[in-house]
């Protein structure tokens, strides 16, 4: 179906009031990232369109147009104007319409120009109305398929990793869940997938302890043959050898198979035996994008908003069961209809939701989710969660916790797991990026061993600088029809904004999804952008500050989808330092006003031009090169406020405002100024109408205090002081005088 938007062209006042709506009818095809339909022009203004007639938009995403409109410039990137024309041989009359054909290449995501402007002037205003152009869910992924963390929107290691450690009962019999003395990287492996699916996801979802849960489930089937259990074990883990080939976690050919179809990059020339078979930790990592596969099904084939429901769920462990379920059965068993649409209500209020598939017979296979719970329950030593106990692994009698995994790690383990998991990434300068961890490891503790709990800096490193390959290129082409089908959202925020001081600018929001949108930014001071209820697309937020800008929560009508990395943030750029302001070092806060000179204070290189007015009135303009700069040694009293600053590049508004109080004039604030006497003065100042013993206080321009006495009819005693101007104060009276 095609979406419509509506462009609306206003006329500048200089030429005639009158408007040029153009409503595009446009259409995306997400596998070749090329789009056609038409734009529809109706000039309802008095002049005619001509052939040639050109205009500029800030259209990034569009990457060339075959027919239709003329490309003569490409928008390189998000501040780069493309110019269309209209053909030669199109002309559009005032008061008729004209319906052009289009079409082109385009860059995800794509969006609609935020604004645009003829050539010669006439500006391009865009109308949001519910039927504006919103693009689909594909259109919110990441242009290149292979692609890195952000480090602005990275969701990472725990400061404490919790890895449990615990007896339990699998395979009917009393097992250690411990790591081995000699796997240390089995640990490692562990916190890596972990902090990988998170951010492969957007979201953490399920424990770390989700990982070993796993292999416990699988521990008969092919793993590590050289285990030396912890001398605490009385009942060591009980892996098989390498005589069966489907890995730690059983991972079988046929789940290699999915794996490679959704992420064709990470397997391309891997062959599942040299991957999976006798190695936990590429195991572990390969069990963290099969559960991505899961996921993304969910998500983007079959439109089940599962995120939502893992959210708000009564069930603490439904993440786990229903991973656990679909790495034993597959993610597109007909159960997952059930739990997570025609029945989604009452798995949500669920406490239990093995328990409540099972009581309620609707299928599935409860059992491996029951042992997943159950595992990981006893993994994260979670007493408060129910045991699912319609499992035949289920025994309390027989849990006892151990604790969290905390050994020392040393360098030489760490290098040990990188060397694991290389066959993984095949394109990756390993030399570099062991360099540049080891760099990281030393950090924590001087080089020195750093006990597990601690370790999530090198995590973290390792997560942001491996390539995260992104599954929806695969996901695209494996379910070509069912993936445009869910109306998944998406967001993304450009701007061109450079601030000069006292400006505002412009963010744009482009919106993906189904409306009505909601979203929340947030702003380089910690403050919170928010609206909701957003029938269209783009909509654009007016700034003041600058610095990054980033979303924080999104949803459209359907669902609260993954943010998108690359499109959560940008940043509004700062002219420069150049700025002017009042001097205020001398304030009276009693009053709320200034004493002594009128001055101005410039931040930057300068020079500074200003504008000024007092009590209302323009003053005359001031240019200053070094800063500071004084207007007035002794300026009439009142309200002064600087209206614009041309420095820095910057021609922009500034509203500092500054109220002067201690000069000759009508002082509504102060009660009255002293009369003195002789001003100038020498050696002895006296005030007419004080003879008592009065507290007197005199001050330089600067503020600092240089004498505090009694005032007597002998006068005040000034001979010491240096030629400059003071302040005299006398309870809330004033006057300057001058030492010559």
């Amino acid at each position: 179906m095609l979406n419509k938007l509506k462009l609306l062209l206003l006329f500048s006042p200089l030429v005639t009031f009158g408007q040029v709506t153009m409503e595009f009818n446009i259409q995306l095809f997400t596998d070749t990232k090329t789009f056609d339909g038409e734009i529809t022009i109706c000039n309802s203004s008095s002049e005619s369109l001509l052939g040639g007639y050109s205009f500029k938009a800030l259209w990034p995403t569009v990457q060339s147009i075959n027919y239709g409109l003329i490309l003569s410039k490409s928008g390189n990137d998000n501040c780069d104007s493309a110019t269309l024309s209209l053909p030669e041989w199109t002309s559009i009359s005032a008061g008729t319409c004209k319906t052009i054909e289009i079409g082109g290449e385009y860059l995800p995501p794509f969006f609609t120009p935020p604004k645009a402007k003829g050539t010669d002037g006439k500006i391009f205003s865009l109308i949001h109305s519910p039927n504006s152009y919103i693009p689909s869910a594909e259109n919110a992924g990441s242009p290149t398929p292979e692609f890195y963390f952000d480090p602005n929107c990275f969701i990472p290691t725990s400061k404490e990793i919790h890895l449990g450690e615990a007896t339990l009962l699998e395979w009917g019999v009393a097992t250690d869940m411990f790591i081995p003395e000699n796997k240390k990287q089995w640990a490692l492996a562990n916190a890596h997938a972990h902090t990988l699916f998170n951010n492969l996801a957007g979201k953490e979802l399920f424990s770390i302890n989700h990982f070993n849960a796993t292999a416990l489930n699988e521990s008969h089937c092919g793993c590590e043959s050289d285990i030396i259990n912890d001398p605490a074990a009385t009942n060591p883990l009980s892996f098989q050898g390498l005589s069966m080939a489907d890995g730690c976690f059983q991972v079988t050919p046929t789940g290699w198979l999915q794996i490679s179809q959704f992420f064709p990059q990470l397997t391309e020339g891997l062959a599942h035996s040299n991957i999976i078979s006798g190695n936990y930790s590429r195991s572990c990592i390969i069990r963290a994008y099969y559960d991505m596969t899961s996921l993304l099904y969910w998500e983007k084939a079959k439109c089940f908003n599962p995120i939502e429901m893992f959210e708000s769920t009564n069930d603490p462990y439904l993440a786990e069961e229903l991973f656990g379920m679909a790495f034993y059965q597959g993610f597109d068993e007909g159960i997952y209809n059930t739990i997570f649409n025609t029945k989604r209500e009452v798995y949500i209020q669920s406490e239990n939701a093995m328990e409540t598939m099972y009581a309620n017979q609707d299928g599935g296979f409860p059992n491996y989710g029951m042992r997943q719970r159950n595992n990981t329950k006893q993994l994260d030593n979670n007493t408060n969660a129910s045991w699912a106990i319609n499992s035949m692994y289920y025994d309390p009698g027989v849990y006892k916790w151990r604790g969290w995994y905390n050994d020392d790690i040393n360098w030489a383990d760490v290098e040990t797991y990188i060397n694991e998991i290389k066959l993984l990434w095949s394109d990756v300068n390993w030399h570099a990026l062991t360099a540049s961890t080891q760099i990281t490891f030393n950090e924590i503790n001087n080089g020195n061993p750093v006990p597990f709990m601690q370790i999530g800096p090198v995590i973290d490193h390792l997560v942001l600088h491996l390539p995260a390959y992104d599954g929806n290129e695969g996901m695209a082409e494996i379910y070509k029809t069912d993936i445009d089908k869910c109306p998944s959202a998406g967001i993304s925020i450009t701007t061109c904004t450079t601030l000069c001081p006292g400006e505002e600018g412009e963010i744009t929001v482009n919106l993906m999804g189904t409306p009505p949108f909601e979203y929340v930014i947030h702003g380089p001071n910690g403050e919170l952008y928010q609206d909701d209820n957003i029938q269209g697309s783009p909509v654009v937020l007016n700034v003041s500050d600058p610095g990054i800008y980033k979303i924080v929560d999104f949803s459209d009508a359907n669902s609260s989808p993954f943010i998108n990395c690359h499109f959560s943030k940008t940043e509004v750029l700062n002219s420069g330092t150049d700025d002017v302001f009042w001097d205020e070092s001398v304030l009276n806060e009693e009053y709320n006003c200034s004493l002594g000179e009128l001055k101005l204070v410039g931040t930057g290189s300068g020079p500074w031009t200003i504008n000024y007015e007092h009590e209302g009135e323009m003053q005359e303009t001031i240019t200053f090169h070094s800063s500071p700069y004084v207007i007035d040694e002794n300026p009439s009293h009142g309200n002064y406020k600087i209206t614009r600053m041309i420095a820095g590049g910057c021609d922009a508004p500034n509203n500092s405002e500054i109220k002067i109080c201690n000069t000759v004039g009508t002082n509504e604030t102060i009660k009255s100024l002293l009369n003195i006497w002789p001003n100038p003065v020498s050696k002895t100042l006296y005030i007419d109408g004080f003879s008592s013993d009065e507290l007197i206080s005199i001050y330089s321009l600067d503020g600092k205090l240089i004498k505090r006495d009694h005032y007597n009819h002998l006068g005040i005693d000034v001979s010491n002081l240096k030629q400059a101007i003071y302040i005299l104060q006398v309870g809330n009276r004033y006057a300057k005088f001058l030492i010559k």
